[in-house]
Order: structure tokens, then sequence, then C-alpha cells
């Protein structure tokens, strides 16, 4: 899975005001978001692009 496509549903969703069900019923897994898609949208919020630098979340989250 590409965690980059389902970070961005979660972003959309946490910070933006989107429906929570956005990229959820019936989403390919590259858009399905996770509590793992929503730590990387937190990193990125707060300007912490490591969390994509080996492909796990921020320790802090």
């Amino acid at each position: 899975m590409e965690p980059e496509e389902a970070a961005t549903d979660s972003y959309a969703v946490l910070y933006l005001g989107a429906d929570d069900d956005l990229g959820q019923a019936g989403a390919d897994d590259e858009y399905r978001m996770t509590a793992d898609t929503d730590a990387r949208a937190r990193a990125i919020h707060e300007g912490d692009l490591a969390c994509f630098d080996d492909g796990a979340p921020s320790p802090a989250e």
C-alpha cells in the first residue's frame, strides 16, 4: 500500500472538515484511511515529513 494517497484523505478529514466517510466505503486499499494514515496526516500538518522516510509514522504519534 502507498500511504500517501490515504494520508491526503486523512488530512482532509482531520484538518479541512471533509466527511469522515471519505475514502472508506468501497475504497481501494491505497485510499483507505487508518490510524497510520491519520498519524501521517498529523505529521504533515506539523511539518514532520520524516514520517515518509522509512514508511513509519513519526515516533511522537
